[in-house]
């Protein structure tokens, strides 16, 4: 008889082997090279974060439930994720009001403060890219993601030291994510197939 214990093991393999597809990495590098490309160049980097859900939900039908099919995760871990996403949505708007906060900093003004966060050029903006992907791998167990937070942080304050193209500083981890984020998924789908259809007579 199977103990309970082996249940949460097994529910916990099935729910990172559902998340192992690599989609949302590409989504992350993707958004960065949107983000920082769109700023730069044609300020429609406010829409990315709109879109991003339904393609990635989309990807994921396509992609995942094709191959694992619905995964059904037991009430208490519906709970704990439920939970998750309502704290990460929290820190997501707090993240989103340091953003402004730092934009305004940029443009300009007396205060202290604001001469401050302009000296250090695009490390605010690092450090809380940094810190919502801490949060991310706190909650959801993406331990990945702690090395995408340190290569933000690299790649920012590196590039405020050797002032780079402020693009770069948004490029740079979004191709290093994306490219991992590929490599994942062809590892995904050679590791899981997708199903022959069945044809009719």
């Amino acid at each position: 008889m199977t103990s309970p214990v082996d249940l949460k093991a097994l529910e916990r393999r099935a729910y990172f082997s559902y998340h192992q597809d690599g989609l949302l990495d590409i989504f992350i590098g993707l958004w960065f090279l949107g983000f920082g490309f769109g700023v730069i160049y044609c300020g429609m980097a406010g829409v990315l974060p709109a879109l991003a859900l339904p393609l990635w939900m989309g990807a994921k039908k396509l992609v995942t439930v094709a191959r694992l099919g619905h995964v059904a995760f037991s009430p208490q871990r519906k709970v704990w994720e439920k939970k998750n996403l309502t704290v990460l949505t929290l820190v997501g708007c707090a993240t989103f009001a340091g953003g402004i906060v730092s934009f305004v900093a940029f443009t300009g003004g007396a205060g202290q403060w604001k001469a401050m966060l302009r000296d250090m050029g695009m490390i605010p903006f690092g450090a809380i890219l940094a810190l919502l992907a801490i949060v991310v791998a706190l909650l959801f167990g993406f331990k990945r993601l702690y090395a995408y937070a340190g290569l933000i942080l690299i790649v920012f304050i590196g590039g405020h030291m050797l002032d780079v193209h402020p693009v770069a500083n948004f490029a740079l981890p979004g191709a290093v994510i994306l490219v991992y984020g590929l490599s994942m998924l062809l590892k995904f789908l050679k590791k899981y197939p997708a199903p022959a259809e069945e044809v009719s007579q």
